[in-house]
C-alpha cells in the first residue's frame, strides 16, 4: 500500500515537470513576442517623431527665412543639419538649440549606420537620400530645400527606413546559425514651407 502511494505521488510529480513544459515553452515565446513587438513599436513612434522634427524645422528654413541682428537664425541649411535634428530629436544636439527631449531617432536604437532619410521636394520633385549617421557626402552637404523648391507653400517630404532586427528568429526551426530577421521601419512626414 505504501509502495502503491510513492509510485503514484512520483508519477504526479513527473505530470506536473512535463505540463510545465508545455506551457513555459510557448509561454516564454510569447513574452518574449510581447517585448519584440513593443520594442519596434517604441522604434517606429520614435524613428515617426523625429522625422516630423526634421520636417517641421525644414520647412521654416525656406527662402524667406528671415535672418537678421535681431532674429539670429540659421537659413541656408543642408540635408545633414536636417539629419542631425532627426537623430537628435529637436535635443540638444540640433542646429537651432532647443530641447524638446529623447525623442531622437538616434536615443531609439535605430542602427544610425544603416538607417536612410529620404528628402524628397516640390515642384520639381528633387529627392536625396542620406544615412543617419551623417556620413553621406557630396549631396547631402548641399542646401535642402534647394533653390527654386524652397518657397513658401512647397511640399517637402522626409521619409525614414529603419531595419528592425527581432530576436525571435532564433525560436524558428532549422536557423542555423542564429539569424536576426531585419523588417524595415518606414515613417515618413510632409509640410509645406512656411517661410
Amino acid at each position: 500500500m505504501m509502495n502503491a502511494r510513492r509510485m503514484t505521488r512520483r508519477a504526479q510529480r513527473g505530470a506536473t515537470t512535463v505540463e510545465m513544459t508545455l506551457v513555459g515553452i510557448p509561454l516564454v515565446f510569447m513574452l518574449i513576442s510581447i517585448f519584440e513587438i513593443s520594442r519596434g513599436m517604441w522604434m517606429y513612434e520614435t524613428a515617426a517623431t523625429a522625422v516630423r522634427e526634421g520636417v517641421r524645422f525644414a520647412s521654416v528654413h525656406g527662402a524667406n527665412c528671415v535672418l537678421g541682428p535681431e532674429v539670429p537664425n540659421q537659413c541656408d541649411i543642408t540635408a545633414n543639419d536636417v539629419v542631425r535634428v532627426i537623430r537628435a530629436g529637436a535635443g540638444t544636439g540640433s542646429t537651432h538649440g532647443l530641447d524638446y527631449g529623447p525623442t531622437g531617432a538616434g536615443g531609439a536604437g535605430l542602427p544610425e549606420e544603416t538607417t536612410l532619410v529620404r528628402f524628397t521636394s516640390l515642384p520639381s520633385g528633387a529627392s536625396l537620400t542620406c544615412k543617419l549617421d551623417g556620413t553621406s557626402g557630396g549631396s547631402c552637404s548641399s542646401q535642402w530645400p534647394p533653390t527654386g523648391d524652397n518657397g513658401v507653400k512647397n511640399v517637402i517630404t522626409i521619409s525614414i527606413q529603419a531595419p528592425f532586427s527581432s530576436a525571435l528568429s532564433m525560436f524558428w526551426p532549422g536557423s542555423k546559425p542564429i539569424n536576426f530577421a531585419v523588417v524595415n521601419l518606414w515613417a515618413s512626414s510632409s509640410d509645406t514651407i512656411q517661410f
